[in-house]
């Protein structure tokens, strides 16, 4: 089949076909690029959900230590990205292994978002029940100073009154001192009266007796007791009387008004006395009660700064608790609480005006609010800490997961990279060999035809026209051997009709293959004219032999030896590789010769008929 297409047909579908083979690498090629390039998309995709992960995570850690909203809405919008590229990955794988993956890590990211949106949440009500601790210890706090203020407030007052009362009663006791000071000192003096009435001793008696009245009436001015009046009032009465009655018996020196004076002295004498000491009995009575208030003040006031203290260390254990989660700082703030309670159970019972009790009672309910939002906050934060392992075992199932998933796109990289490199090799090597095939097919059509036609140029060179030509194929090459074995047949043909005529048979002729065919058309006009020219030279000679007939035969001869000397160039020249050259130098080498011969053979034929004239 290959032997009867053309060469042109053979190289261009040798071409096409290393064309196709090309086509089919490039395609193999770019199938592979384009299925390598889809699985590097894949893989990144699965980097991406890994980043995304990662980010999320930071800003989850963010918010953790921060608690801004913030943090929080940026990991909301780093998983809803997180989503969308999973949808996107998603659509681009088509095996159930990676779908099933993808979906895997959906329902991961969807798990790690709600333990997320828990976590915010429980963040929440967990900062709800720090505002509503601090609202509660604030208040707790407040009516606590204003007790501890209070109480202090109330002591002072005590210590006010207290010193106040003791001054009076100090000032009282010390008047009455005074008043007995002056009596005795007045007794002195009527003494020295009695026994010599002395104008400057009664002056001075008589004035001292105008001080101690003086100093009674002052007395009772300050006096509020009705039995401390009446003690004032008989001792001015008694010592207006007294004054009168021993003045006159110093004038009259009755017996009578010495007996009362000195009765009166006596009875002036017990009232300061008693009035003294009632007075020193009310001032220990009132330092007595004083001492109790101000400890009962101080007690309560102690009561009140004990829970001031207590509950700051509350707080401080409360914070504790916070940053730090331990329990152990949840367990001292829980008992600093229940001492404050205690004690406030303790300051009610010691209670007695409202404003206290209102006082004590507030405290007691912003404590039990403080501790039941501080045990509310313990119990959100165990719920949160379950949200942060769920988040945290979530991001490590996303995380083996996402590397799974990674670890599977890039095995399958892998593998599309080794089957690209296989169909490219394959296709390359394929197409190499069957180049190498068509190529090894059609140069061997094409040599061997060639070969054998050098070998018919190189017999046609040295004269050999009895080669045999083989054609086995019907492209140009099988022609072209076709036509230089009808070349060796026609040159073979003139050689045997140029051999017979050497040889005197001018009855030969070549066969004309049309019209362009000069050389049988020289060779036979040729043997014609030379056929013509011998005719008439026997019919002028005849059988008249003599000198001249063989001199003109001599010539004969000589003009056809140098014919066939031409035509031997002419073989030789026919023989050379450019056969169109050589066809083209024959027949103008055939052209010369017969032009050369002409003159010879009209000169002959001229000679002849001459010596025929004159015998």
């Amino acid at each position: 089949m290959l032997k009867d297409l053309t060469i042109r047909s053979k190289l261009t579908g040798s071409f096409a076909v290393i064309l196709i083979l090309t086509s089919l690498v490039g395609y193999f090629g770019y199938q592979g690029v384009n299925k390598l390039d889809t699985r590097i998309i894949k893989a990144d995709d699965v980097n991406r959900l890994v980043k995304g992960i990662l980010e999320a995570r930071i800003e989850e850690k963010n918010y953790i230590l921060r608690g801004d909203p913030v943090y929080a809405k940026k990991v909301s919008d780093k998983i809803q990205q997180i989503r969308s590229q999973i949808q996107a990955t998603r659509s681009r794988f088509k095996t159930k292994e990676d779908i099933e993956q993808i979906d895997k890590i959906q329902t991961i990211v969807s798990k790690y978002d709600d333990a997320f949106q828990s976590y915010v949440r429980l963040e929440g009500q967990k900062n709800t029940a720090v505002k509503e601790m601090r609202k509660a210890g604030q208040n707790a706090l407040k009516q606590a100073e204003s007790i501890r203020s209070d109480q202090k407030s109330q002591l002072a007052k005590i210590q006010m009154d207290r010193d106040l009362f003791l001054d009076d009663r100090l000032a009282k006791a010390d008047d009455s001192n005074r008043m007995f000071k002056i009596l005795f000192k007045g007794s002195m003096y009527r003494e020295q009266l009695l026994q010599k009435n002395n104008p400057k001793v009664f002056k001075k008696w008589s004035t001292l007796n105008s001080e101690l009245i003086a100093l009674a009436k002052n007395l009772r001015g300050r006096f509020t007791q009705g039995y401390h009046l009446k003690l004032a009032d008989e001792i001015v009465e008694r010592s207006e009387n007294y004054k009168i009655t021993f003045t006159r018996y110093l004038k009259l020196k009755n017996t009578n008004d010495k007996k009362l004076s000195l009765q009166l002295q006596e009875e002036i004498e017990k009232r300061i006395i008693s009035l003294r000491k009632d007075q020193k009995k009310q001032l220990g009575e009132a330092m007595a009660s004083t001492k109790i208030k101000v400890h009962g003040k101080l007690t309560k006031a102690d009561s009140a700064n004990r829970m001031i203290k207590l509950f700051l260390n509350t707080r401080k254990d409360e914070k504790n608790f916070v940053i730090s989660r331990n329990h152990k700082d949840f367990d001292l703030a829980l008992e600093n609480l229940k001492k404050i309670l205690s004690l406030s159970v303790d300051l009610k019972s010691s209670f007695k005006e409202a404003f206290n009790l209102a006082q004590i009672n507030n405290v007691v309910d912003s404590i039990s609010n403080y501790k039941i939002n501080l045990e509310n906050y313990r119990t959100l934060d165990e719920a949160q800490k379950g949200s942060e392992r769920a988040m945290l075992e979530a991001a490590r199932e996303s995380r083996i997961a996402n590397e799974a998933a990674r670890a599977t796109q890039k095995a399958r990289m892998k593998t599309d990279i080794t089957e690209a490199n296989f169909s490219v090799i394959t296709a390359s090597l394929s197409a190499i060999a069957l180049g190498l095939w068509l190529a090894f097919l059609i140069s061997r059509g094409i040599a061997r035809p060639i070969s054998q036609a050098l070998e018919v140029s190189d017999s046609l060179a040295v004269g050999d026209t009895s080669i045999e030509i083989d054609i086995e194929s019907q492209d140009e090459t099988g022609k072209l051997l076709q036509s230089m074995k009808k070349m060796v047949g026609s040159v073979s043909e003139v050689a045997e009709v140029c051999a017979a005529v050497a040889d005197g048979d001018l009855n030969r002729q070549t066969k004309v293959r049309g019209e362009k065919d000069q050389l049988s058309l020289a060779v036979n006009k040729m043997v014609t004219q030379l056929r013509t020219a011998g005719e008439k030279v026997r019919k002028v000679t005849g059988p008249k032999p003599g000198k001249q007939n063989w001199q003109t035969g001599l010539e004969m001869k000589k003009n056809s030896n140098r014919w066939w000397t031409a035509f031997s160039n002419f073989l030789e020249n026919i023989s050379t590789p450019k056969p169109v050259l050589s066809i083209s130098k024959m027949i103008q080498v055939i052209l010369t010769t017969w032009q050369g011969l002409m003159p010879s053979t009209m000169k002959a034929r001229k000679r002849i008929a001459s010596n025929w004239a004159k015998a």
